[in-house]
């Protein structure tokens, strides 16, 4: 039986990483790679390939269909029609379609319109129906930092291999985003669905020393147990 490689290292912040470069870049300071990186948390190595090479991120991975100034165009579009009343379904992926074909623009997109995985929100609602900020997962190798511009505010950013959440990511969640967003009221219960989301030790150990109670729902109980799926992502799916 083949093991699948579980990533060790956790992603950095991206707002993080931003204050330190920019930091290490202010001539008003002394601030060296390894200073700055103390300071957030980071590894000075990694501050350093950001200062030296920062627009080698920009084009991390494969080659975009956009490019940045019609990412930006298609940014402001979209944003305006959940103002005007439309939803992010089909509708929506073909307007990207349409675009790319009117233009004579080869994709990877299957018939050339984006699909379904297209961009992954992971979301975590509480009991009286406040949303935390979304966790956002894109499918790729490399982090880009130019993709959080613009996102939802509180938003958190991540990859993976297709853009699913694996244990890595989801330990990076519940630490960096779940617990953070914790009151001193303790202990806490965080009831999800588990799907291809195995704990680490890490998850667990955290979540003993920060008093939250992990229950996995069991399976094939999402229409009595997953209100948030069937209600608000079912529609969506089905959209």
């Amino acid at each position: 039986m083949i093991r699948k490689y579980i990533r060790k290292t956790s992603p950095y912040d991206p707002a993080d990483m931003k204050k330190a470069v920019a930091m290490v870049l202010d001539p008003s300071t002394t601030t060296g790679y390894k200073a700055a990186a103390k300071l957030y948390g980071l590894k000075w190595q990694t501050v350093r390939d950001h200062v030296k090479k920062p627009e080698s991120k920009l084009s991390a991975g494969r080659r975009t269909v956009l490019s940045a100034t019609e990412e930006e165009e298609f940014s402001t579009c979209l944003k305006l029609l959940p103002i005007w009343g439309f939803e992010m379904t089909k509708e929506t992926q073909e307007v990207v379609g349409e675009y790319l074909q009117a233009i004579d623009r080869k994709s990877p997109f299957i018939d050339g319109v984006p699909g379904p995985d297209w961009q992954r929100n992971y979301h975590c609602a509480r009991a009286d129906g406040v949303m935390l900020p979304p966790y956002i997962l894109y499918a790729a190798k490399n982090f880009c930092v130019k993709w959080t511009e613009n996102g939802p505010d509180g938003a958190r950013y991540n990859v993976s291999d297709k853009g699913w959440m694996d244990t890595a990511c989801f330990n990076d969640w519940f630490q960096n985003h779940f617990v953070t967003s914790l009151s001193q009221e303790r202990p806490v219960i965080l009831i999800f669905d588990g799907h291809a989301s195995p704990l680490s030790i890490q998850t667990v150990q955290l979540a003993l020393k920060e008093q939250v109670i992990i229950f996995k729902l069991p399976s094939n109980s999402t229409h009595l147990l997953q209100p948030l799926d069937v209600g608000v992502y079912g529609h969506v799916k089905t959209a």
